[in-house]
């Protein structure tokens, strides 16, 4: 039988642009889904059938569009996301695209290659619409896109804080210690987090008895 495809399936490797592409927004879609998870009140988003693993879960565009709607980010941060959304399915759906270029190249909708030039063409020296040029916006972008995501996060753990804050004026110690001390329930950049707000609730609120063995505990 005569091969079919010029490159066998097994021997296919992305394109570096591409592999960027993808492992981000592996990354962003796992961000996304902590986030709504947080806001919808799920304790462990994996086991649902909309953030889990399995063929019923939410796609990456449905996921962020849910998320735009729930968490009121700016209109410069929806930018961001929408943008990386769109080139992260020209990656992902169109075979022809391997290089960031090529997304905004042949295009007859030019708002992508708009979107570059008006934020980071003013950032390279003797700016001429090339396939060097995209390339060196392209970490421009990645770097924006970065401090979304952190920007976003930062929020959520403010939300956590303020959370933090009520129960503790409120003195509900016992469900304080229930609700953030429950290690399964959290990442590693979470449990990192939520250490230092009862280190701190500690300092700040002597009255309570936050013993070093409740903090030890995550």
């Amino acid at each position: 039988m005569e091969d079919i495809f010029e490159v066998h399936f097994r021997d296919e490797t992305p394109s570096p642009d591409r592999g960027i592409v993808i492992a981000v927004a592996v990354r962003m879609e796992d961000l996304i889904g902590m986030c709504l998870a947080r806001l919808l009140g799920l304790k462990d988003p994996h086991l649902t059938r909309s953030f889990g693993n399995t063929s019923k879960a939410l796609p990456f565009n449905a996921k962020l569009n849910l998320f735009l709607d729930l968490e009121g980010v700016s209109k410069e941060e929806a930018e961001i996301l929408i943008k990386f959304s769109e080139i992260r399915n020209k990656f992902a759906h169109r075979q022809e695209i391997n290089s960031i270029y090529d997304c905004l190249e042949p295009e007859k909708d030019k708002s992508l290659k708009k979107f570059f030039e008006n934020r980071y063409k003013s950032k390279i020296e003797n700016y001429q619409y090339n396939e060097e040029n995209v390339r060196l916006m392209f970490p421009l972008f990645l770097d924006d896109l970065e401090m979304t995501c952190g920007a976003i996060l930062m929020r959520m753990f403010e939300k956590i804080t303020d959370e933090v804050g009520v129960l503790t004026k409120s003195k509900k110690l016992q469900f304080l210690i229930k609700n953030f001390t429950d290690y399964k329930e959290f990442t590693q950049d979470e449990l990192l987090f939520v250490k230092r707000i009862l280190e701190k609730t500690k300092q700040q609120h002597k009255e309570y008895d936050f013993t070093d063995e409740v903090i030890a505990l995550i």
